[in-house]
């Protein structure tokens, strides 16, 4: 439940204008981050194939027009609330797929678009994983210098919010509500948060009076309210909070009164993307193991073919196997409606 609620708040700041720009300027080193043109990063969806044939989605994926090179870069970007001790592999192996994923989208591309990985880390402690990929391999620092150069070199950025202070965020070059936003994710789970967010106040005073500030507000107070549990009473000694009882009107219309509504819906859509991701995963394994028994090994354009296929397309060749002579029959025999 805290990780879904974390991808909201993260998203839903990164989404306002502006912001994006702000925040890879300040998580990211300054010479990669001075090489992206202004007001250029959009999001782009991406959805990841995994080896079982699961869709996974990265907490976000964006393009970036780079100063370097006429091809957009992509920027992806995880946070972790808890330490991943194998968050190298992870990086390594989406940045991967997105390349896949380009070359699968432009059949005809000749090379590979650059990707930039980055990880904000809001755990519990400092992030103690490896950030290389060959951190990972057992016995890496013994291997021989020649074989050490083929081994892959991947890492990936990391911003660990847990490694800075309060008196390190609060000054950082970052807007108001940037820094504000930093303090709320790196003290969530405090058990002093009311008592700290108490010396927040000229901090909250000075977002109010940024563009979006009021927007950047109930967008960090409906978070603490969801993974707090914190009801409306509660938040009356917080520094923010809803200027008017929910009977008086305006109140009715803010997303921290709204919460509990907007998590039971997002439950109730959740658990419907769920069944049918299961579904999709269930009938690929499926259309898979048939093939396999039918043609014994698989062409490679089989794999990516089936990933992108949805489950009607699925069951229609799965029918086909049977019956088809060669596997290419199976995928390219068009479907016959009835009658």
């Amino acid at each position: 439940m805290a990780g879904q609620v974390h991808d909201s708040l993260v998203r839903s700041y990164l989404r306002i204008d502006n912001t994006a720009d702000e925040f890879f300027a300040t998580c990211l080193p300054k010479e990669i981050a001075e090489t992206f043109k202004p007001s250029s990063l959009k999001p782009k969806r991406a959805r990841i194939v995994d080896r079982n044939f699961d869709w996974t989605e990265p907490d976000d994926v964006l393009r970036v027009t780079v100063r370097w090179t006429r091809e957009p870069a992509i920027l992806l970007f995880e946070h972790q609330s808890t330490v991943d001790p194998t968050m190298a592999l992870r990086m390594s192996r989406n940045a991967d797929r997105l390349r896949d994923q380009a070359l699968a989208d432009n059949p005809g591309r000749r090379t590979l678009p650059v990707v930039i990985p980055l990880v904000l880390a809001h755990a519990q402690s400092r992030w103690s994983a490896p950030l290389g990929l060959v951190d990972l391999m057992r016995g890496h620092d013994a291997v021989p210098g020649r074989l050490l150069a083929l081994l892959p070199a991947q890492t990936y950025f990391l911003f660990d919010l847990r490694a800075h202070t309060y008196e390190q965020i609060m000054g950082l070059n970052a807007s108001a509500s940037l820094r504000l936003f930093f303090l709320v994710l790196r003290y969530w789970k405090d058990r002093k948060l009311a008592a700290l967010m108490e010396g927040w106040q000229p901090l909250v005073e000075a977002v109010e009076s940024e563009d979006h500030g009021a927007q950047v507000l109930e967008i960090l107070e409906t978070h603490l309210m969801k993974v707090r549990n914190m009801s409306l009473e509660t938040t009356k000694r917080y520094p923010w909070r809803p200027a008017k009882h929910p009977d008086e009107g305006p109140m009715l219309n803010s997303p921290a009164w709204n919460w509990r509504d907007e998590g039971y819906k997002e439950g109730i859509e959740q658990g419907h993307r769920e069944e049918h991701q299961k579904r999709l995963a269930t009938t690929r394994r499926m259309l898979v193991l048939h093939l396999q028994c039918r043609f014994s090994s698989l062409p490679t354009w089989v794999h990516p073919r089936i990933a992108a296929a949805s489950c009607d397309e699925m069951e229609a060749w799965a029918a086909r196997v049977l019956h088809a002579p060669c596997i290419d029959d199976v995928f390219d025999t068009p479907v016959l409606e009835p009658g």
